[in-house]
Order: structure tokens, then sequence, then C-alpha cells
């Protein structure tokens, strides 16, 4: 009989990444809410989309901030993909930039224009 291996084995603690949408929000550009949704079903945890269980949680921190609470190995530059792939999606992505503030944070800005 073959053992199923984990392939993301839990670590000892847990770890927040968190997304500050304040520029995007305040200007209408995109809704919090549907960028939640959007990293909930296209997280990968073991090969398979949408697959979080109660390892990963996306949730929304007032209005502005996302937070991503993980128990399992998830790259923090992940995050950045799939960030720029739902601007992407949303065509904004041509006047945005993700830019790392802190070790487990990232700020989303405009690009400044000459």
């Amino acid at each position: 009989m073959a053992r199923k291996i984990c392939k993301n084995p839990p670590l000892s603690k847990v770890v927040k990444y968190s997304v500050d949408l304040g520029v995007t929000v305040e200007d209408d550009l995109v809704n919090a809410q549907e960028i939640a949704d959007y990293l909930k079903s296209n997280i990968k945890i073991d090969n398979l989309k949408g697959n979080l269980g109660s390892d990963v949680m996306v949730t929304l921190n007032g209005t502005k901030h996302l937070v991503i609470t993980t128990r399992l190995r998830l790259a923090k530059r992940y995050i950045k993909y799939l960030m720029k792939k739902v601007l992407k999606k949303m065509g904004i992505l041509e006047y945005l930039k993700i830019n790392a503030t802190e070790k487990n944070t990232y700020k989303i800005k405009y690009l400044k224009s000459e």
C-alpha cells in the first residue's frame, strides 16, 4: 500500500503576510474582497488550487489591508506573483507597482510618471 507523503509539511510557527491595498481601494480601482476571493481560489497547496484547508487563511483587515496567515511553507514571492497576476487581469498593473516595505509586508503604489 502506497503511503501519501505531504509535500508541504507544517511549520512550527504561524507566518503572517500582509498586503496594503490603500491606493487602489481609495481611488476605487479595485475591490479588496475580489482580490481576497481571487487569492483564496488560486493559492496552490500541494499542487492543487484552492486547497487551503485550515492551514492558510486569507482575510481582510479593515478595507485596505489583506492578511494571509499560514502554517505551511508559502513564499512571500508567490504572494507577489499572485498579486501581480490579479492586477494584470484587471488591467491596471501598468500603472501600479508592488513594493516590499517590511519583511512580511507589501504595499501597492503608483508608478512615477515623467
